[in-house]
């Protein structure tokens, strides 16, 4: 009998196909309807929180136009000019508000003012008249003693009569609050509305002030203005807040039946507002959150200060917001996929053995890049450890300690996007060959800057030089040379000596912009002047391989180069060491001078 030969089954293979392709369709079908899912819901959640964003700041600016027009209308004139010679005193402003004789005293609308200020605009001085009444958040006074004689015998009683009729603002006060007003109205007026808002820092503290200048026939215009307490401000923002009338009907009534949204007012339960001045600083929040997952931003006009509205539907309220919740996890089909996936791999592992070699790679670079970011995340963890334990005893300690966090976290933050650049490129994100820029740059201001913001992180082992005396113009995007020059500098800083001095050289040549970094490290041998910038490839000098890195910098700085129609080359650097040279294709900045 012939001996037969054992034949490799094809069992395995249709096995292996067929689970393939089942885990490959239910693998698509599951991320599709998830991700299809995720996105809609919170495409909604945002598309809710940009309503209500809109709904609040609407409310804001309406409940304060009609506070503000309640205490500065009489003397708004519209358009016309206030005819005569004659102009309300201050004082009298008081007395438009509505009386009411069971406080005997005023009643301020909805935001009542602290004080009435009022000016001639250009003038030095200011007059105002401030609250005198005992409760000034429940009413308005000026005269006390008519008060005791007059006014209700509970009202008599609080009032002292050696209440002493003293200025509540000082004179540098005064001039500082004349200077805040007079430039609003100079570089804001006219206004949309007929006044102005004004939220700033005057003195060190947060000012609420708003304004209504009197044009007049005869004589200079008038300013009179408002000012707010920083109290009854946000007790105005909470109640806008609060309004029933801020949320539609149809949002909150299905809300308000379910058990996932408790305690409280029901808009607070809802959602977060968060209200700021132009600058950024924040003026009033519903609750301290740093979650805002769902956030919407909106602004006022500058004739209300520019004031910023953010706002979010709460993401603990997501649920009850949505008809039937946030997606959830298909937690039982994906258990199934995963043991399916475990059955495949090891029918498969004897087919993965030809990609050795890139695996290898890959686990190198992983590993790389693993170690390159503990050390930061190390060190960023030990000072933050060591500001929250109060082991910074001193300013300077504690300045120390901050520097330390702005260094490892650029470090970080420049590993991160290389790891990124190169992610991008090798997916094919980035088209092949030459992309146009966005416009032109100076090379040589940027290079100052970049090598300027490096300093802190080469300032243990180098000194970064930066010989650009000249312009050096070339159509180049920003980020990109900071990419760029960024990974240069570390590669000198990396691989040459600790003192060393690292010069960056930029010039024009000819029709290229040349910008070279040399350093005064062991320098790469002329066979390896190719290989380096190809990934995960490092030189063989023993020196250079016991420094850590993650192998990409390079392939980075050769892709960003060509993307631009540069070339990157290795020279010699006077002295020994390494220069890096890179040329990009000059050009012309644009022209500043006015037509």
């Amino acid at each position: 009998m012939s001996e037969t030969r054992p034949r490799w089954p094809g069992w395995p293979a249709v096995l292996l196909i067929a689970a393939l392709g089942a885990t490959a369709a239910a693998a698509v079908q599951a991320h599709r309807a998830t991700v299809s899912e995720r996105v809609l819901a919170e495409q909604a959640l945002r598309d809710f929180s940009s309503f209500v964003a809109w709904s609040y700041r609407l409310h804001v600016r309406d409940a304060v136009r009609a506070s503000v027009e309640a205490v500065l209308g009489p003397i708004n004139h519209g358009d016309a000019l206030h005819v005569g010679a004659g102009t309300p005193e201050t004082e009298s402003l008081v007395h438009y508000m509505p009386w009411d004789e069971a406080c005997y005293c005023h009643r301020p609308p909805r935001l009542g003012p602290r004080a009435f200020l009022g000016y001639t605009l250009g003038a030095d001085t200011l007059s105002f008249v401030v609250n005198r009444y005992p409760q000034p958040d429940r009413g308005w006074l000026v005269d006390t003693t008519e008060a005791r004689l007059h006014g209700p015998r509970e009202l008599a009683a609080l009032v002292s009569p050696e209440l002493p009729e003293l200025p509540e603002f000082g004179a540098a006060e005064l001039a500082a609050l004349n200077g805040a007003i007079t430039r609003h109205v100079r570089t804001f007026w006219p206004s949309d509305w007929g006044y102005g808002l004004i939220v700033e820092e005057i003195l060190g503290e947060r000012r609420f002030l708003a304004y209504r200048p009197m044009a007049r026939t005869i004589g200079d215009t008038i300013v009179y203005a408002v000012e707010y307490a920083a109290s009854d401000v946000e007790r105005f923002l909470t109640d806008v807040l609060d309004a029933e009338s801020l949320l539609p009907e149809a949002f909150t009534k299905p809300v308000a039946r379910t058990t996932s949204v408790a305690g409280g007012p029901l808009n607070r339960a809802l959602i977060d507002v968060e209200v700021s001045d132009r600058d950024g600083r924040k003026l009033f929040a519903s609750r301290a959150t740093s979650d805002w997952t769902y956030a919407a931003t909106t602004m006022l006009p500058p004739s209300f200060a520019s004031l910023g509205v953010r706002a979010q539907i709460r993401p603990e309220a997501a649920d009850a917001v949505l008809a039937g919740g946030l997606p959830r996890s298909r937690l039982p089909f994906l258990a199934g996929l995963i043991a399916l996936a475990a059955a495949l791999s090891i029918v498969a592992v004897g087919q993965l053995r030809r990609d050795a070699d890139l695996s290898r790679l890959r686990a190198d670079f992983v590993s790389s890049v693993s170690h390159e970011l503990r050390t930061p995340l190390a060190q960023i963890r030990l000072f933050l450890e060591t500001l929250r334990l109060g082991r910074a005893k001193t300013e300077q300690d504690r300045n120390w300690s901050l520097e330390n966090l702005e260094r490892e976290t650029t470090r970080l933050t420049h590993l991160v996007e290389n790891v990124l650049q190169f992610g991008r490129a090798s997916h094919g994100v980035e088209a092949d060959g030459f992309t146009e820029p966005a416009g032109v740059i100076d090379v040589a201001a940027e290079a100052r800057a970049i090598a300027s913001a490096f300093e802190p992180l080469a300032a243990a082992k180098a000194t970064i030089l930066v010989e650009a005396d000249k312009p050096a113009a070339a159509a180049v995007d920003a980020d990109g040379l900071r990419q760029i020059l960024l990974n240069l500098l570390d590669n000198a800083v990396k691989y040459g000596p600790k003192g060393q001095t690292v010069r960056v050289a930029v010039q024009r040549d000819g029709s290229h912009v040349r910008l070279a970094v040399s350093d005064e490290g062991p320098g790469v041998p002329a066979n390896e002047r190719r290989r380096v910038w190809e990934p995960f490839v490092r030189g063989h000098n023993g020196k250079t391989r016991a420094v850590g890195g993650s192998g990409i910098g390079l392939t980075v700085v050769r892709d960003v180069v060509r993307r631009y129609g540069g070339d990157a080359t290795i020279q010699d650097a006077p002295g020994g060491g390494a220069r890096f040279v890179v040329r990009f294709p000059s050009a012309e900045l644009p022209s500043t001078g006015s037509c």
